[in-house]
C-alpha cells in the first residue's frame, strides 16, 4: 500500500473523530438542558395532569405540623463520642499499674 494513501485515510479517521468528539459535547449539552427542563416540569406540577380533588401541598403541610406538635421531640444532632484511648494511654495505664 501507498504510504501517502495510509497517510490520507488515517487523517481523514481523526477529522472524523474531531467531529464526532464536537457532536458528542453538544450531546452532553443537551442532555444537561433536558434533565434540567424535566426537573423544573416535575417541581411546577406540568408533568403529569394534576388530579383536582387532592389536597393542596399547604393543607398537608399543615397537618402533618399539628400532627407532629404534639409528639414528643426527637433529639437530632451528634452522638455523642466515647473517649478513645490510645495505645500510649494504654501502655502508660499498664506500666503505671492503673494510676
Amino acid at each position: 500500500m501507498d504510504p501517502g494513501k495510509i497517510i490520507r485515510q488515517i487523517d481523514a479517521a481523526l477529522a472524523q473523530v474531531d467531529r464526532l468528539g464536537g457532536k458528542a459535547g453538544s450531546v452532553d449539552c443537551l442532555v444537561e438542558r433536558l434533565e434540567q427542563s424535566i426537573l423544573d416540569k416535575a417541581f411546577s406540577g406540568q408533568l403529569v395532569p394534576q388530579d383536582p380533588s387532592d389536597e393542596p401541598a399547604s393543607k398537608l403541610l399543615e397537618r402533618i405540623k399539628a400532627s407532629r406538635s404534639g409528639a414528643p421531640t426527637q433529639r437530632r444532632g451528634r452522638r455523642s463520642r466515647k473517649k478513645k484511648t490510645t495505645l500510649l494511654a494504654f501502655a502508660t495505664t499498664i506500666r503505671t499499674g492503673g494510676e
